[in-house]
């Protein structure tokens, strides 16, 4: 059978939407004091975040002397709003399949412009991580450094402990800020400002990463588990610019053990010395973090050089004039998936729900971080279970909300192609189902907002950078009839 392709609107009893996550335009830098939200200004060293080698931050090279006349200090700005025009979509500028932007009254889900107030997709972010790597200048004291985007210059560029930053906080809301979205018309979007230290002789990258630094592990026996730590990134001492990547960790759950912390057995259903409707598993959970992703540039800078050399900012070639602020723009690098059940309810009088699990069977679990692009390029999938099992990995977990009640499965994944499906776990026989979601019942649209693209015959769904897809089941029974049944 020839498979066909086609694109989702909705259907009477699952809609669908894949709305266009919004990118977001932050300016960037390090040593940061954030304006009104931060009154105890300026990041200390307390904020250094630590080294997994112990290293004393000297970045494996030969640093100049740090004197305050070789240090030249510029000031910073990190917007958090605006949208992405770069991710292949149908148009160009990206105007199809987007929702309104942070900052432009968009509203988490619906994608929908009530106010001219909304920020809802970048409210959780309260840490920005800044990541200078940096290495001698090439230039031989000119301005400017020189870059050609078509090679993309990243040699020789390590990792500078003395440049990274953790800034944590609330960020400032500030008005009268523009995007294309609204063609022009201002709102508002949350603000960073501060300095970063430009050093004699070197010329920099400086990378910016936001994220939410509160984030748990949702699964029982996880709770007390950041999703974001030190280890995400693998940088230490000699690190180069090429070796730069993002890896997220994984838990297996092991049948052997009994339900205790860091091993929810239940999520297994083991009764006596069985495990139920496990087959399909790779028996591990994921917590991948939302993450935003951008490079610093010199403001007014058209072509946008990543590459910040210290000679634009020599005293003898400052004269009067003041350094050039950095800025730049931070993009949301992940797909989104949610998926509500509308009214939740139990499987039987006996066998009554406790616990949803959105499955997911690719679930990618690294990517470089040299460019946005890189989101693009995730890799080391999770792996089938060795003896006797599969690839569905737990992507996001919600407790029973009660009867009647609304049940929203939330999770962020890198992009790619994928199966998905939601586990169910039960309090009596059979103890837990799986259930796949499917792309047969669904009715195909050409519509220029919410399009999916799906294998109909496998059901493997396209899965986007920075767009969020919405699945939503009017009641419970529409997903768990016996046509979904994943075993």
């Amino acid at each position: 059978m020839q498979k066909s392709r086609f694109s989702i609107y909705k259907i009477s009893s699952i809609k669908m939407n894949a709305i266009r996550m919004n990118t977001i335009r932050i300016g960037m830098a390090v040593g940061v004091c954030f304006l009104l939200a931060l009154a105890a200004g300026c990041s200390s060293d307390a904020d250094l975040p630590p080294y997994p080698d112990g290293s004393n931050g000297d970045a494996g090279m030969n640093q100049p002397s740090e004197n305050e006349d070789e240090i030249t200090t510029v000031p910073f700005t990190i917007t958090l709003g605006g949208l992405s025009g770069s991710d292949g979509n149908a148009k160009q500028d990206g105007r199809n399949t987007r929702v309104a932007p942070p900052g432009a009254g968009s509203s988490s889900s619906s994608g929908t412009i009530d106010e001219d107030n909304g920020y809802t997709e970048t409210d959780n972010v309260n840490a920005v991580r800044l990541i200078a790597f940096r290495r001698r200048v090439q230039n031989n004291g000119e301005n400017t450094a020189t870059y050609d985007a078509a090679v993309n210059d990243i040699q020789g560029f390590e990792y500078d402990p003395t440049n990274d930053r953790v800034i944590n906080g609330k960020p400032t809301l500030e008005d009268g800020k523009e995007d294309d979205y609204l063609s022009g018309k201002p709102h508002k979007h949350y603000v960073v400002k501060g300095t970063f230290g430009i050093s004699r002789g070197y010329e920099y990258r400086i990378i910016a990463l936001a994220y939410n630094s509160q984030e748990k592990s949702p699964y029982p026996q996880y709770e007390e588990n950041n999703v974001v730590t030190t280890e995400m990134l693998n940088l230490k001492k000699g690190t180069t610019f090429q070796e730069f990547k993002a890896s997220f960790a994984s838990y297996l759950v092991d049948g052997d053990k009994t339900d205790t912390p860091n091993n929810w057995l239940d999520y297994l259903k083991k009764i006596v010395l069985t495990l139920n409707n496990v087959d399909c598993l790779s028996r591990r959970l994921i917590t991948v973090p939302q993450l935003f992703y951008g490079t610093l540039y010199q403001q007014g800078d058209a072509t946008q050089n990543p590459i910040i050399s210290s000679a634009d900012y020599q005293k003898e070639n400052l004269g009067n004039n003041t350094p050039t602020p950095l800025v730049g723009t931070l993009y949301r690098g992940m797909a989104e998936v949610e998926v509500h059940i509308t009214h939740a309810a139990h499987y039987s009088i006996t066998a009554q729900t406790q616990w949803y699990c959105l499955l997911a069977d690719t679930v990618l679990t690294q990517m470089p971080l040299t460019s946005y692009d890189g989101f693009k390029q995730g890799g080391e999938p999770i792996n089938k279970y060795p003896k006797k099992g599969g690839t569905y990995t737990a992507i996001a977990y919600a407790p029973f909300p009660g009867e009647g009640k609304e049940v929203v499965l939330k999770a962020f994944v890198l992009p790619g192609k994928t199966h998905l499906a939601v586990r169910i776990g039960l309090k009596a026989y059979p103890h837990a189902h799986n259930y796949q979601i499917k792309a047969k019942d669904m009715m195909s649209s050409e519509a220029a907002t919410g399009v999916i693209v799906v294998d109909g015959v496998s059901n493997l769904f396209y899965l986007r950078r920075n767009h969020k897809y919405v699945f939503t089941y009017d009641e419970q029974k529409t997903l768990t009839d016996s046509r979904h049944l994943l075993e």
